[in-house]
């Protein structure tokens, strides 16, 4: 099974569209990924990134992100 992890942010005043990316994404998952054999994740700074102490957030966080291809629209 393939997979493939959808990093989401954005600024802080777009809370509601970040959630709704958010499932439409599981719902790929749900539907079109299970069907095509691939595991589709959203990932989003505040549930998969945190910073080490003494650590500079930014890096801290492409750290534990990993590698990841960014499209940005």
């Amino acid at each position: 099974m393939q997979r493939l992890r959808v990093f989401i942010a954005s600024p802080g005043d777009v809370t509601e569209e970040r959630d709704a990316a958010s499932l439409v994404v599981s719902e790929l998952h749900r539907t079109v990924g299970k069907r095509e054999g691939v595991q589709i994740e959203p990932i989003r700074w505040e549930t998969h990134a945190w910073p080490d102490v003494g650590s500079d957030a930014q890096d801290s966080s492409t750290e534990r992100l990993g590698s990841m291809t960014c499209f940005a629209a």
